[in-house]
């Protein structure tokens, strides 16, 4: 079997690992975020453990536990490092320009292609807003952590 994974190419390892990682990472937060909807969507009782989930996975891909032949290897493949005040700075920058860039063209679009809601409307209604807002805030950390992990770390790495 590992030789038969050595002679992938190293693009074709890179995917599989990188969606396997994917996979392993946004699949728990999600049944959670899902049966919080389900089972009592008043309180955001899924919060904790998929902000526990997130440590989790962030301490066994940047190289903790066991098995410790792989710690190495999955800490490179996590890419993981610290920013300066300065490129933190300049990160938020961005993602707020972003963010407005995307709002300013939504108006401009807006008279040509109305947007339909329908989606979404039910979860408004159904879901108190601060735990709308907490749910959506933990589940955007973790498209962030697992997206960058298994993308741009094992995968581009």
């Amino acid at each position: 079997m590992r030789r038969l994974w050595k002679r992938l190419p190293v693009v074709v390892r890179a995917v599989l690992v990188g969606l396997a990682v994917f996979t392993v990472g946004e699949r728990p937060p999600g049944v959670l975020f899902y049966a919080n909807l389900q089972r009592w969507p008043t309180i955001p009782w899924s919060v904790a453990p998929i902000i526990l989930w997130l440590w989790i996975f962030w301490q066994y891909f940047g190289g903790r536990w066991w098995p410790l032949s792989t710690a190495q290897s999955r800490a490179e493949g996590l890419a993981a490092r610290s920013l300066s005040r300065h490129e933190w700075r300049w990160a938020l920058v961005a993602g707020g320009l972003g963010m407005t860039s995307v709002v300013a063209l939504h108006l401009v679009l807006s008279p040509i292609t109305p947007p339909t809601y329908n989606v979404y409307y039910k979860l408004f209604r159904l879901v108190p807003f601060p735990t709308l807002v907490l749910l959506v805030m933990t589940l955007s950390a973790v498209a962030g952590i697992i997206e960058e992990a298994a993308f741009r770390g094992y995968m581009q790495g």
